[in-house]
């Protein structure tokens, strides 16, 4: 919304409708206000719509301007992530490495059970696996030795 410049200082609206729009720039509308004054609004564009099968890139680019146009571009190609599947997972409790890593594993992120799995050696022993879910949270992740929280803090300590 914009005033007259020495109202806008003064931080007041125009005092009538008459006086607003013969002092607004073009473009602009005189709208009243809850308390009694007008003040000035950009007036809305009219939008049309074409059939979806008639929008094209060519179309579609020749509505927007040139700062919208590189907003619309790809962004840069993301860096890959580094791989840190198959590290040890160390207790905390009993400095032993029952888990390895999975490709789900990221050091950003806190701990949940998709982010590791049981070493081949100790499932052969018959232990338990821990469901993979990329929704669990890290309280479920225990030491099958100690039974100690793998990650207390909420991230996993490897090797």
């Amino acid at each position: 919304m914009i005033c007259l410049k020495q109202s806008y200082h003064l931080g007041q609206a125009f005092s009538t409708r008459a006086y607003a729009e013969k002092s607004l720039p073009a473009g602009y509308i005189a709208k009243e206000t809850r308390g009694g004054g007008w003040v000035g609004v950009k007036k809305a564009i009219p939008v049309t719509f074409k059939p979806f099968l008639e929008l094209n890139q060519d179309s579609i680019n020749s509505f927007l301007s040139d700062a919208e146009r590189m907003d619309l571009e790809p962004d840069e190609p993301k860096e890959i992530m580094p791989d840190y599947s198959g590290l040890d997972i160390i207790c905390p409790g009993c400095a032993r490495s029952y888990h390895d890593t999975t490709a789900s594993y990221d050091l950003d992120k806190y701990a949940n059970s998709a982010m590791l799995q049981l070493k081949d050696k100790y499932r052969g022993y018959g232990w338990e696996e821990i469901i993979p879910d990329h929704d669990s949270g890290y309280g479920i992740l225990v030491c099958p030795d100690c039974g100690a929280a793998l990650a207390p803090s909420g991230k996993l300590r490897i090797a």
